[in-house]
Order: C-alpha cells, then structure tokens, then sequence
C-alpha cells in the first residue's frame, strides 16, 4: 500500500475499509473528557488530518523545507500524515469509563505503536521512515503532558526531548499543535490551550531559525 492511497476523502466515504479496518473501528470509541466532547476517536482523528492539509495549505518558511525533505523514498510531510493517522490507535482498547459520565485512555499511546506497527508493514516504506511515524505517536501523549502551565520544569524536559530526538522533534511539534486543535481543548481550558499553542509555535520558530541558518551553509 502505498501513502498517496490515503486520502481524507477516501477516509471519510469508508474507501478505505478493507485496507485499514482498525481505523474505522475508532468510530465506535467514544471519549469524554476536556479534550473530547462526546466525539468519536475516528472524528477526533480526521479532524486532526484537516487541521493539518490546512496547515501545509499555508506554511512558509525554512519549514517548508523540512517538511519537503525525503526520509528513504517518502517526504516528511506525509509520514506526519500517517502518524496523525495512527496516534490514538490505541484508544479502543484503553477506555475507560467512569461513573461521572467522563474517560480517558490511559497509556494508549503504547498500544497504538504496537498497533501502527502491524498497519505499517502494508505500507511500502523503509525501516527510518516506520521508525519517524511510530516515534511521533509513541512521544505525543509526553509531550502534551509537559507542556502545562504549571510545569516548571517544562523547559528542561522539552530541551532533553530535543536534544534526545532531534531527529523527529520538529514533526512531533507540528502533530502536537494539530492534535490539540481537533479537540475542544479551546472551549473547555482556553487559557490553558494558548499556552500549549503559544509554547509550539515558540519552538517551531526556534526550530525555523536553526533550519535557515543550517540551509544557508
């Protein structure tokens, strides 16, 4: 199977039911919380896909040049497509309803590498683009974990991040900013969505800086 054969559209007419069953799954998971109000994981995620066409539509800059960049034989842009795709996987197996009318999905990042992993071999891609796809949905959940208000130590983890997997922290940034628009983390915690935003866009401009210098050389 190949990426160009994935397409919002196809996802949302069903096209693609017999070739990515366990996507179409995800419309019978049903979160509650702030970041999901009543919403399908299968919504969630092809809200999450236009937010990012939408953002490819209008980046500019030396991150362009990222995202245009070929990992083995595919661009960046679209192994971030399919990480987006993949990351909350897991969710079908992981809620968990509480009395309170509310849910979560505790450590479904995990079993939505396990899960992305069997999907990806369908997939012609080599072993450095599968490992860049299942890194984003594996790091997603600790990303937004530390990037809060309260967090004090935000600075430091998100620089050893960095520094640890620089080779995919740009896209696990992108993901993360689109992630958190295709909730309603907007509505429910604004104050606390722009910070998570303001804290992404900080550090892709950091990131576009480092990439036009790097370029220019």
């Amino acid at each position: 199977m190949e990426i160009n054969d994935i397409s919002i559209k196809k996802l949302k007419t069903g096209d693609l039911k017999e070739e990515l069953p366990e996507i179409y799954e995800l419309s019978k998971v049903i979160e509650n919380n702030y970041w999901h109000n009543h919403e399908s994981v299968l919504d969630h995620t092809l809200r999450v896909l236009q937010n990012y066409e939408t953002y490819l539509a209008k980046a500019k800059g030396p991150v362009t040049f990222y995202l245009d960049q070929k990992i083995d034989n595919h661009q960046i842009k679209d192994l971030i497509f399919l990480a987006i795709l993949f990351h909350d996987l897991g969710k079908k197996e992981t809620l968990t309803n509480y009395d309170d009318g509310s849910s979560l999905c505790p450590l479904h990042e995990k079993l939505s590498v396990v899960k992305a992993k069997k999907i990806l071999a369908r997939f012609n891609l080599g072993l450095t683009e599968r490992r860049y796809i299942l890194n984003i949905v594996k790091y997603h959940s600790y990303l937004h974990s530390i990037v809060v208000r309260n967090n004090y130590n935000l600075e430091k983890q998100f620089n050893e991040l960095a520094s640890q997997k620089s080779d995919f922290i740009i896209g696990l940034v992108i993901m993360a900013m689109m992630d958190i628009q295709g909730g309603y983390f907007q509505e429910t915690k604004p104050e606390e969505y722009q910070f998570e935003m303001n804290f992404y866009r900080q550090q892709l401009k950091l990131k576009n800086n480092f990439l036009m210098v790097k370029n220019q050389k």
